[in-house]
């Protein structure tokens, strides 16, 4: 009797598939804050298995929350537009001068990115009053990354 259950344990034991087999979830975390006109203030949340958590907030199209699924090659442009720009640990373009290298513009809006892996956990804070002439550029290209995501439905543009 002890020869069969060893036998069907050994049997079994070779359906099991180790958990390092699937592949690691990335998330990428993106929210806009507030400014003084009718900016679209949202939160989304973007992962490498294509689930996205919205949350509509202020003067968007979708208020509250949604989820949705997304293609791959989505995530991969999504993921890939804001790359360039991922910290190592913790970046921050500030509203005070503590934070801000350069002149600060008030009431312009802004965006947290959090970037979430096996390895990394990084956060850039971009507040685009902050030396608009020496961070332009890059914040043009924080502004436009949902632009890979299909959210017009949800921002309303």
């Amino acid at each position: 009797m002890k020869k069969s259950i060893l036998a069907g344990v050994l049997v079994l034991g070779g359906c099991v598939t180790p958990e390092s087999a699937a592949p690691p979830i990335e998330v990428i975390e993106y929210r806009t804050s507030a400014c003084f006109g009718a900016c679209p203030v949202y939160h989304v949340a973007v992962s490498s298995d294509g689930v996205v958590a919205w949350e509509g907030i202020q003067h968007v199209a979708t208020k509250g929350r949604r989820q949705f699924v997304i293609q791959p090659r989505e995530w991969d442009a999504f993921k890939a537009a804001l790359a360039p720009y991922r910290p190592t640990g913790t970046q921050v373009y500030g509203s005070t001068p503590e934070t801000c290298s350069g002149p600060i513009a008030t009431d312009a809006p802004g965006v947290e990115i959090r970037w979430r892996d096996d390895d990394r956990d990084d956060y850039l804070n971009a507040y685009f009053g902050c030396d608009l002439d020496a961070n332009r550029s890059l914040y043009q290209a924080l502004a436009d990354a949902p632009d890979r995501l299909p959210l017009g439905l949800y921002i309303g543009r």
